[in-house]
This record gives structure tokens, C-alpha cells and sequence, in this order.
């Protein structure tokens, strides 16, 4: 009887063991850097980010930057705001240009493959008229970096994107 129930305990123990293990799994994926060419109101620029799974990312500094110095209308300009102790980016509209801290440097993608881990990040949407919306979708992390996809971005600040498949 104590043979069997200290196999019983050794198979739930094992059974837990693995189901937290798959449980935690940080799933990689691979990030291929881009050189993206983007259109913002009929001015043409080329944006860093990755392409996973077939679609474009982007870090959420680079197309604040790119809306303040391209986009026609000042209601779609945003600045963002990271609280550390919930792990949350706040995307704030209506406050005027983005001013990124880091405009001294230059961020590049380079041309290596890098690992991509999703992000844990929340990502927030904050309005003027006080609401708030969850709808970035996922992110991944690379290098330290988050990246999210361009058209959820645009999306969740009511602008329009749209795909030129003859131009990619």
C-alpha cells in the first residue's frame, strides 16, 4: 500500500512538473528586418521593423515620430507614456507632437534575424474624452524593444491604413 500511494505522489508531482513547464513556455518566433516603405499623407519614408509570420512590426516610438512629422492631420498626433509598475505603454492622444527622449539616436534593424518573445507589455489607448481601449493586439519583444503590428496601431488612433500589394 505505501509502494502504491508513493507512486501515486511521484506521478502527480511529474504531471504537475511537466504542466507548468508547458504552462511557462516562452514561445520564440523569428524576426526578419525590414526596411519598410510607408506613405503617410502622400509622404513616402522607409520605417525599421520585422517582419513575423508575414506581417510588418513596429516599434510604437517610430510611428509616433513618423505621424508627428508626416501626417496632415494634428488629431491623430500621440505620445506615449510606459507606467513600470504595471508593465503598461499608455498611448495619449491629443497632447501635440511626439518628442521621443532618445531623438539623438538612430535606430536601425540592421540585416541579422533575431529572436522574437512576445511581450507582456499592455497597451493602452487613452482618449480625450476619457476612454479607454484595449486593442493593439499581441507585440513581440526583440532586443529589448516592443513591436507591434502597424495597422493595429493606426487602427486603435481611428486612422486608416491601407496595403499596396502592387508596391508591397
Amino acid at each position: 500500500m505505501k509502494v502504491f500511494a508513493l507512486c501515486m505522489a511521484a506521478v502527480f508531482l511529474i504531471g504537475n512538473t511537466v504542466y507548468a513547464a508547458e504552462k511557462t513556455e516562452i514561445k520564440e518566433k523569428t524576426a526578419i528586418p525590414v526596411h519598410q516603405t510607408v506613405v503617410w499623407d502622400g509622404t513616402e519614408t522607409k520605417m525599421p521593423g520585422y517582419n513575423i509570420d508575414g506581417y510588418a512590426y513596429f516599434r510604437l516610438r517610430d510611428v509616433a515620430k513618423m505621424v508627428s512629422a508626416y501626417a496632415a492631420d494634428e488629431k491623430s498626433y500621440f505620445d506615449l507614456d510606459y507606467q513600470k509598475e504595471t508593465n503598461t505603454i499608455s498611448i495619449v492622444t491629443g497632447k501635440g507632437k511626439y518628442m521621443d527622449p532618445a531623438r539623438e539616436k538612430v535606430f536601425d534593424v540592421g540585416t541579422e534575424e533575431k529572436k522574437a518573445f512576445l511581450a507582456d507589455t499592455t497597451v493602452v489607448v487613452d482618449r480625450l474624452n476619457g476612454l479607454t481601449d484595449k486593442g493593439i493586439g499581441e507585440g513581440y519583444v526583440i532586443d529589448g524593444y516592443n513591436f507591434y503590428k502597424l495597422g493595429r496601431i493606426v487602427g486603435a488612433l481611428g486612422m486608416q491604413l491601407n496595403w499596396c500589394k502592387e508596391e508591397n
